[in-house]
């Protein structure tokens, strides 16, 4: 009995990682969407920016 009870406690422990990662995600996605519809207003900025900008919020939501 002991031995469900810990693999549960286990199971709820990664559960609860997920979810702060889902929710990371979620965030960094929202985050994404933001700066890409700022960059489309602000036509000043060079392509090459954007293209650095965008793989930052790629590593950092693969890192989440």
């Amino acid at each position: 009995m002991q031995e469900s009870t810990s693999g549960m406690n286990e199971l709820a422990v990664e559960a609860e990682k997920i979810s702060f990662l889902i929710d990371d995600l979620n965030t960094a996605v929202s985050n994404f969407k933001i700066e890409k519809k700022s960059k489309k207003k602000n036509t000043e900025k060079a392509p090459s920016e954007t293209s650095q900008d965008t793989q930052g919020v790629e590593t950092s939501a693969a890192n989440a």
